[in-house]
């Protein structure tokens, strides 16, 4: 899910291109940051749910693998063009703050908490290998 195109995706293309890689590292270093953080406070959220209620787990995964069916139909065939002509690279705080409205990066906080954390005690050192992951993963893909 981290690979597939998304709104940080190709913001990053647009930059890099416009900008140069230097320029682009705070914008990628923005993103990373704050999807981490985003998927520490989605998982720890959850995580509490999940402990409490486990069938809701159950309940999220099947709604975010029919997301991604719907996502998947939306994209087949489709290419959209970068429409906004920026005039400078996104700052590292922006590229973060943007993360609270990326429809991508939530599907995959919420993909993350539902599939992949544990229903006992175990919740930090779940969300802490998950985060590491995801700290590793997203600047690859993004790069």
């Amino acid at each position: 899910m981290y690979v597939t195109p998304g709104p940080n995706n190709a913001m990053v293309l647009t930059s890099g291109i416009k900008f140069g890689f230097s320029k682009t590292i705070p914008h990628m270093s923005g993103i990373t940051i704050g999807h981490v953080l985003q998927v520490i406070l989605v998982c720890l959220g959850l995580g509490k749910l999940f402990q409490l209620f486990p069938e809701i787990q159950n309940v999220l995964r099947i709604m975010c693998a029919l997301y991604l069916l719907y996502l998947g139909f939306k994209i087949i065939g489709s290419f959209s063009k970068i429409k906004e002509d920026s005039s400078r690279p996104l700052k590292f705080y922006e590229a973060a703050l943007f993360q609270l409205v990326n429809p991508k990066a939530w599907t995959i906080s919420t993909m993350v908490a539902s599939g992949f954390l544990p229903k006992d005690e175990k919740l930090v050192i779940s969300i802490f290998f998950i985060s590491i992951t995801a700290l590793i993963i997203c600047p690859i893909s993004i790069s």
